[in-house]
């Protein structure tokens, strides 16, 4: 038995948390209000979309967003009564008609995003809503910032499609100079679409850093992700961490002196030693780490050092079984790990948790147990 329990309440805690500092920074720039977007891409950051979604409504979110058509589909059978923005231009017409008939806020961020919904709304006889994607530097999807004749375009040729909002994403928000710049660029876009005579809509390019470190881009609103559940660089005070991976003891056994322990056989028994074994493996998530960017340089060479320094490290990888803390023996296989539980009174069946694992890498399969 392997599962993923979170706490509602720690949930609702957050984004109140999370209100409460969006309106102070309303206050101290005198703007006319913001709302939070929370994005619930990839399961609901590993604490599965649909009820992780029906908390936030609960919470009186009215707005979700999400990357991919699958989770788009995944809401609308869902049923939740609340609007959903699609962060990605999606390009496939059957994907496209499919979102259209349901009503799901589109992105656009080229003439060919625009023409192709216009197409396809015309055909189903439906007015659509979209937010312009624009593009300071991210290299993702969107009008680059200073294309304003696509952007034009967009706006003159937009007649079943209802452009109700603007975004952006910013690249490095943590140097003050290069979240300036890439802010100014989205203002120029801001500017030149309203010198035209066309209103932007709801304008957001905050993301959770950009949210912390600055007051002055909240604007309409902001795209709050994996800091709703906790998880940030930037100590928020009373944020908690939401979602514990938790299993039990599958089997207990001794292992004779000089035994080999897992692949490689990189850990050998210096004595007879008790050892217990859990249903969890890589598979499951459990010490799979962020992969390295194969074409940078630099970051390639700051995960070598970390992997060096981790050979000589005197910590590892370690579970919680009946509130104590024991260290895994060997390699994490794709299944099942060993636990050193020597010289305790640890058995089959007793409570295991597992603080080193990242709910967002937490197989979905893995059931998600609300409390």
């Amino acid at each position: 038995m392997k599962k993923i329990v979170v706490n509602k309440n720690d949930l609702v805690n957050n984004v109140k948390i999370l209100k409460n500092i969006l309106n102070e920074k309303v206050k101290r720039t005198n703007s006319k209000g913001a709302k939070i977007i929370p994005v619930v891409k990839a399961n609901g950051y590993g604490l599965d979309l649909v009820q992780y979604s029906k908390v936030l409504i609960e919470c009186g979110i009215d707005i979700l967003s999400i990357a991919t058509f699958e989770e788009a589909e995944i809401l609308i059978n869902a049923n939740l009564g609340v609007s959903i923005l699609m962060l990605s231009p999606i390009n496939n017409e059957t994907e496209l008609e499919h979102l259209i008939a349901n009503d799901v806020i589109l992105t656009i961020g080229s003439k060919e995003n625009l023409d192709r919904a216009e197409k396809i709304a015309e055909k189903l006889g439906k007015n659509v809503l979209a937010h312009t994607k624009i593009d300071v530097g991210l290299g993702r999807y969107g009008f680059i910032y200073n294309d304003f004749e696509g952007i034009k375009y967009v706006y003159e040729n937009a007649k079943r499609v209802k452009l109700v909002g603007i975004y952006s994403h910013m690249v490095n928000s943590v140097v003050k100079k290069s979240a300036e710049d890439e802010f100014s660029k989205f203002k120029k876009v801001l500017s030149f679409i309203e010198d035209n005579g066309y209103e932007t809509g709801l304008r957001h390019i905050c993301a959770s850093r950009p949210f912390i470190l600055y007051d002055e881009y909240i604007l309409d609103a902001v795209r709050l992700g994996s800091i709703i559940t906790g998880r940030t660089p930037f100590k928020v005070e009373g944020l908690k961490k939401v979602g514990e991976y938790e299993t039990e003891i599958a089997e207990v056994k001794i292992v004779p002196k000089g035994h080999t322990i897992s692949y490689g056989a990189e850990f050998k028994a210096k004595k007879d030693m008790k050892i217990a074994l859990i249903s969890t493996g890589y598979i499951d998530g459990f010490v799979m780490g962020k992969q390295r960017e194969v074409i940078s340089f630099k970051t390639n060479v700051v995960e070598i050092l970390k992997q060096i320094k981790n050979v000589f490290s005197k910590n590892k990888f370690k579970v919680l079984i009946n509130d104590k803390s024991y260290d895994i023996l060997g390699q994490v296989g794709m299944f099942h790990t060993a636990i050193n539980v020597d010289g305790t009174d640890v058995k089959t069946g007793d409570k295991v948790i597992i603080k080193d694992i990242h709910v967002t890498h937490i197989n979905p399969n893995i059931r998600r147990e609300y409390i």
